[in-house]
Formats: structure tokens, C-alpha cells, sequence
């Protein structure tokens, strides 16, 4: 998973992120209840996120079922680090109408000079 998937608002790593703001520390399963995502999902997100300084680990908490053995889950929590989408956006120009006539009008002009070309 690369750092582009926090461009899609969509992206279970911004939906994690967004869970994560708006709550204190939550573990892997109550994040993937509140995302709606696949455990599998929340997993690879908080990796990447862990990974990328947006996310840290915030102890353990105790079973939810009540369980004494087995590893405690581990809380996540947001970070102080902002995320800046502009960082990571490409930057392009905007065509104006006329420009985008152009260059289809060559895309256009090219094919069919490839066409007669190819009949001779």
C-alpha cells in the first residue's frame, strides 16, 4: 500500500484516520466495526499509517470478551502529524477548452494520416 491511497476519501486509510480523530485510541477490531472495513483492510491502513508517523501504538487494553489468555489488543491513536493532501496531489495546469480542441483535433488528424498511410 503506498501513501497515494490517503488521496481517496474513501480509502480505509483516511477512514481510519478519520475514526481515529474523532476517538481517543481504538483497537484493530472496533476500527474495522466503525469503518465498516474488513479486518484484513484496517490491518494494511495502520500499517501504512504506523508506518508513515500518522498513527502510534497506545498500549493494550484488555480482551473485550473478557479473555485472559492470549496477547492484549493493542490501542491505536492518532498522532499530532497533519495530513496534508496537496503533498501528495499531482499539480496540473487546467486546459482551457480550446487547448483540449487542439490536441484532440491532432489526435484525430495523426489517426487518420496513419490510416491512408497504412492503404497505400
Amino acid at each position: 500500500m503506498r501513501v497515494r491511497v490517503l488521496l481517496s476519501a474513501d480509502s480505509s486509510a483516511r477512514l481510519v484516520l478519520k475514526e481515529l480523530e474523532s476517538t481517543a485510541a481504538l483497537t484493530q477490531f472496533e476500527l474495522a466495526r466503525r469503518t465498516g472495513r474488513a479486518l484484513s483492510s484496517v490491518c494494511k491502513a495502520l500499517t501504512l499509517l504506523l508506518a508513515e508517523d500518522y498513527v502510534r501504538s497506545a498500549g493494550a487494553t484488555a480482551h473485550r470478551m473478557g479473555a485472559t489468555t492470549g496477547r492484549a489488543p493493542v490501542l491505536f491513536a492518532r498522532t499530532g502529524k497533519r495530513l496534508v493532501l496537496e503533498d501528495f496531489e499531482p499539480h496540473y495546469e487546467a486546459l482551457t477548452a480550446r487547448e483540449l480542441a487542439a490536441i484532440v483535433d491532432a489526435m484525430v488528424r495523426q489517426s487518420i494520416d496513419e490510416v491512408h498511410i497504412g492503404t497505400h
